[in-house]
């Protein structure tokens, strides 16, 4: 009879650690659980502001061009008045790429 007491209580003890065994790997699941769902929150986040960037980017593009078009406007009018045009023409033309410019800063600032 003392040979079974003593099977009991080891198989007792086995069972126990086999149960809090369980309950740590349950505890760790939740973890990396937790940390999947963290994971995918900062790769959407991460999504959404490459878009965004992308976006700005494409701004940025389109303000660039407009501003090389009007570089090359005043490019031509100087070359203009270097070959005769008058001083007061090529004021105006500057007022007019001034106008260009606020334009186009309005749109950037939109």
């Amino acid at each position: 009879m003392y040979l079974n007491l003593e099977s009991i209580k080891k198989v007792r003890h086995l069972n126990q650690e086999v149960a809090n065994a369980g309950q740590e790997q349950s505890n760790g699941i939740a973890q990396i659980s937790k940390a999947m769902n963290q994971l995918d929150e900062v790769t959407q986040i991460n999504a959404a502001s490459s878009e965004e960037l992308s976006a700005q980017a494409d701004s940025l593009v389109q303000v660039i061009q407009m501003l090389v078009e009007v570089v090359k406007g005043q490019n031509h009018k100087m070359a203009n008045l270097n070959n005769g045009a008058t001083l007061k023409a090529f004021n105006s033309g500057r007022k007019s790429s001034s106008k260009q410019a606020d334009s186009i800063i309005e749109k950037v600032a939109g």
